[in-house]
């Protein structure tokens, strides 16, 4: 069922991504100790099953549209990807750069 002014499109699962949110709290309750979690490889496999469905049905819809489609498809998690790791590499410069400092 699609609601016309929602922002995704008619082909967004609702269930599957909410399947997808349950198993990565299941796997969050698990590494933070919550007592009758157990099992917390469940929901790594849950995640991953899932997560492969939905990326699947985006790539048969990028390849649907031509082979063009097929970069911009790839752009958007690199761009993320990334931007965190450019982030993450700046984590050793500026640590040094505050060693250095309080050494002084």
């Amino acid at each position: 069922m699609s609601v016309s002014h929602s922002p995704y499109t008619p082909r967004y699962r609702t269930e599957v991504y909410g399947l997808r949110a349950l198993a990565a709290v299941s796997v969050i309750a698990y590494h933070a100790g919550v007592g009758s979690v157990v099992g917390g490889y469940l929901g790594v496999d849950m995640f991953f099953v899932l997560s492969g469905f939905l990326i699947t049905g985006l790539l048969i819809d990028s390849a649907g549209r031509g082979l063009r489609a097929l970069p911009a498809f790839y752009a958007r998690p690199m761009r993320r990807l990334l931007t965190a790791a450019f982030a993450k590499s700046l984590e050793p410069v500026l640590d040094t750069a505050d060693r250095r400092r309080s050494i002084r």
